[in-house]
């Protein structure tokens, strides 16, 4: 699930914002016994991180359940990552796919570092299945029914899940549909600052710079008809954490920067705050539990999950008070990416994406079933004779 949008809208939204801010509560006074935002911070276990070289400050992890058509846009996103961002500059790229699926996914990425990425280590891929990252998510666990929990549901688990496999303090979040549109290294998407270590900080080995990510934001709209405003309740009711909703902006969807310590710390606080075994069972239980009330009369489902990946850590986030201390406000995925038949009808990649000189990341939705040839053949058009002078 993605919004469209970018950091503009942000600093519009940001800007018209009138005094009077809305509170939503919960009205089981109980729930504000559990986590309070002055004791959140101080509770919160921050990762100890020795970065020596940029190369030690991200990894990128990519869910997929593999298709002919996830398999080709796979392997344009490769091709643009290849030939415009520094891999040197990255610590692991994580693919995370379901067991059914792990040996395919090995021969695909085995195949395509040899044919297309000349220069690149084989060992910076790592093609484990989902399962690894949870055992909620292996073939043979109660939840492996598709009909409660879907794909895309499990994808979403894999985005949070998966943190204990990271090794770098940031991950950055790919779908496959993901490409790069301008040269990059990995630093290039964090805001440096002079180290602070009482803030906790993520500091180079000298402790002398520190390092936010960049992520891009979007305007909360606040409504009760807007359907996003209800992913955020919803994420706060999962959590049942009483929260003021007085944002002006909160970070939106897939391509997305993470920090590993946000992510861990939300499934020990789920475990914690519930007196559970499993984080990973306890929301894959609340999905399921919702969507069943979710049926309308037509018996049509609903778009109202119990929680997105990104509304939960969000909410999470700013409510232990950290989510300034890894994240900065910034342009990461461009404007131009494409998420309509009417937007890619009118595409022109060579002066809206390639050349655009502002998002270091674009798409085109795999929701449009676009086959990943001809995209590759319209970014063609432009590639060969423009990437070489891109900076």
């Amino acid at each position: 699930m993605r919004w469209v949008g970018g950091v503009l809208w942000c600093l519009v939204w940001g800007f018209a914002r009138t005094q009077g801010q809305s509170t939503w509560r919960y009205p089981d006074a109980n729930w504000k016994e559990g986590f309070r935002p002055t004791a959140d911070a101080a509770k919160f276990q921050h990762g100890h991180w020795d970065i020596d070289s940029g190369r030690e400050l991200l990894s990128i992890l990519l869910p997929v359940v593999p298709n002919h058509l996830e398999f080709g846009y796979m392997r344009n996103q490769l091709r643009t990552f290849h030939s415009l961002f520094d891999l040197e500059s990255i610590a692991a790229w994580l693919i995370v796919t379901p067991h059914d699926h792990l040996q395919s996914m090995q021969r695909f990425f085995s195949y395509e570092v040899h044919k297309d990425l000349p220069g690149v280590k084989a060992d910076l891929f790592q093609v484990v299945e989902d399962g690894q990252c949870a055992s909620e998510l292996l073939p043979d666990s109660k939840f492996k029914d598709l009909t409660l929990w879907p794909g895309w549901t499990r994808q979403q688990v894999v985005k949070l899940a998966c943190a204990n496999l990271i090794k770098t303090p940031f991950y950055l979040v790919l779908d496959a549909d993901v490409f790069a549109a301008r040269r990059a290294h990995a630093l290039d998407l964090f805001v440096t600052d002079p180290c602070d270590h009482q803030a906790h900080h993520i500091c180079d080995s000298q402790q002398s710079i520190s390092y936010r990510c960049k992520n891009d934001c979007y305007p909360m709209a606040g409504g009760e008809e807007d359907w996003h405003m209800r992913w955020w309740r919803n994420s706060a009711e999962t959590l049942q954490l009483d929260v003021r909703f007085d944002w002006e902006y909160a970070i939106g969807v897939t391509p997305q920067i993470l920090a590993t310590d946000i992510s861990l710390q939300l499934g020990q606080y789920i475990q914690n705050r519930f007196q559970v075994d499993s984080w990973v069972a306890y929301l894959l239980e609340v999905f399921a539990d919702r969507n069943q009330r979710n049926w309308d009369a037509n018996h049509e489902l609903q778009h109202d999950p119990a929680w997105t990946e990104y509304s939960i850590y969000y909410v999470f986030a700013q409510h232990a008070q950290v989510f300034e201390i890894y994240h900065a406000t910034s342009i990461v995925l461009q404007q131009s990416a494409v998420w309509t038949q009417e937007q890619y009808d009118t595409w022109e990649p060579c002066h809206d994406t390639f050349d655009a000189g502002y998002g270091y990341l674009s798409l085109v939705q795999s929701n449009l079933k676009l086959p990943a040839e001809a995209v590759w053949a319209r970014m063609q058009q432009c590639w060969h004779s423009t990437r070489k002078s891109r900076q």
